[in-house]
């Protein structure tokens, strides 16, 4: 069946609405982070090795090798000022897309999310669902992604178009290549490492 409901975000989990995205996440610094302090700037589980690195004082911005760019931000800021910080998916020339397997199918930047039009949509079973057509949901009001306010934007939705069709160009769409793809990470034998002090 479905990855369950978290309402009153709409969708699924594992779907590219808000119930199948958003997911609780706990942070513990005493004397950093303020406890029970709530945040709701957005940020990925790719912001996390970037920003440990960047709290351990290591730099991992560029890769850890050419060929290895890292794809998440330093999210420093966000946990220690919280939703006085901006999230690093807001600026400019960013955001955050929503792909379901390798198929496109949302772009958000601040309170914008843009579900884009797609001829064939696919879920995480690989099920194919279509034809829909794009919408534009403010998710800091609307959560359930239940009031298309394309018509009353279409500033917002040419800009969220053009960066997802810059992202489809960089990393694909469903078949579509893209010129920054690479393989998945893959050990056909993998091994635990113990680390010994």
């Amino acid at each position: 069946g479905h990855g369950g409901s978290n309402s009153p975000p709409a969708g699924w989990g594992y779907s590219t609405w808000e119930g199948g995205m958003r997911v609780p996440c706990i942070v513990r610094r005493p004397g950093a982070v303020p406890g029970g302090s709530v945040c709701s700037v957005l940020v990925t589980e790719l912001d996390f090795f970037p920003t440990l690195g960047a709290l351990a004082g290591i730099n991992v911005e560029h890769g850890v090798a050419p060929d290895r760019p890292i794809d998440g931000f330093d999210i420093s800021e966000v946990l220690l000022r919280g939703d006085q910080a901006d999230s690093p998916y807001d600026a400019p020339g960013r955001a955050f897309f929503y792909y379901q397997m390798e198929q496109l199918q949302a772009v958000r930047r601040g309170r914008w999310k843009l579900r884009l039009a797609l001829d064939e949509m696919i879920d995480h079973r690989r099920r194919r669902f279509g034809p829909t057509r794009a919408a534009l949901y403010d998710v800091r009001t609307d959560l359930a992604e239940s009031r298309d306010v394309s018509a009353d934007h279409p500033d917002i939705v040419e800009e969220l178009e053009a960066l997802a069709e810059d992202m489809r160009r960089r990393l694909g769409d469903y078949g579509i290549p893209g010129s920054e793809q690479r393989p998945a990470g893959y050990s056909p034998h993998p091994t635990p490492r113990v680390l010994l002090s």
